[in-house]
């Protein structure tokens, strides 16, 4: 199977943020209450940062998958 030996660490990590959109209606025909309830639920990206890490083949495939070249959200 693998190893299960850490190969690498971070030293900080960006907050979990989260935020729902909410769809505002009305309850059968009464016009005079709005009501809101949840609809899209999205996710900030989080960030890591300060990688430290002695094993080659990690260093190797970080290398290898770490390609920013026209990848626009990776700027």
């Amino acid at each position: 199977m693998g190893s299960t030996e850490p190969v690498a660490g971070i030293s900080k990590v960006s907050m979990l943020k989260k935020t729902i959109a909410l769809f505002e209606h009305h309850e059968s025909g009464d016009e005079s209450t709005n009501r809101k309830s949840p609809a899209r639920t999205s996710y900030d990206a989080i960030t890591l940062e300060r990688g430290v890490t002695q094993d080659p083949d990690f260093v190797n495939w970080a290398s290898a998958v770490n390609n920013y070249q026209g990848d626009a959200s990776c700027t």
